[in-house]
């Protein structure tokens, strides 16, 4: 059994957001700040939307963030797959939450996860991403639309 994780926006507004300029660089210009690298180049140290939750990523995973915006820059498609307990889960969050911070998506994002680690999920946005609007999805029939009904917002 699975469960969903939703954030704000449609799929067809993400796709809009996803278009990639003459220099390289994806999103919506008027709504990127500056104060982030664009996609395509690196970060160095992690960014301070990490670091205002007190966590650390460790070196490799901040290869994987950078990895996995510079795969976003480019409109592929990618998988995140290593051992158990390297933090993919993490590296995943703060990727989503660094395009909500630059600029370059407003989600929403659809995270299907088996329902024993839907747990970890919650607990690791509340830590990594503390400002993500984030809806579990699961329960009966009448549950999810209560969920539908009153949860889900794509409002900007």
């Amino acid at each position: 059994t699975t469960s969903t994780k939703v954030t704000r926006r449609s799929n067809r507004e993400l796709e809009e957001s996803r278009s990639v300029d003459a220099n390289g660089d994806s999103g919506d210009e008027s709504e990127r700040s500056g104060k982030y690298p664009p996609p395509r180049k690196r970060y160095e140290k992690q960014p301070d939307f990490v670091d205002v939750t007190g966590g650390t990523l460790h070196p490799y995973q901040l290869e994987g963030l950078n990895w996995l915006r510079f795969s976003f820059s480019l409109n592929t498609d990618v998988i995140l797959a290593d051992e158990m307990g390297l933090g993919k889960t993490i590296q995943t969050i703060v990727f989503l939450q660094a395009l909500l911070k630059e600029g370059l998506s407003r989600g929403p994002f659809l995270i299907s996860a088996p329902l024993a680690t839907i747990i970890n999920w919650e607990r690791e946005f509340e830590f990594w991403a503390p400002d993500m609007y984030v809806v579990t999805y699961t329960g009966d029939k009448e549950a999810r639309s209560i969920i539908r009904k009153h949860e889900f917002s794509f409002e900007g």
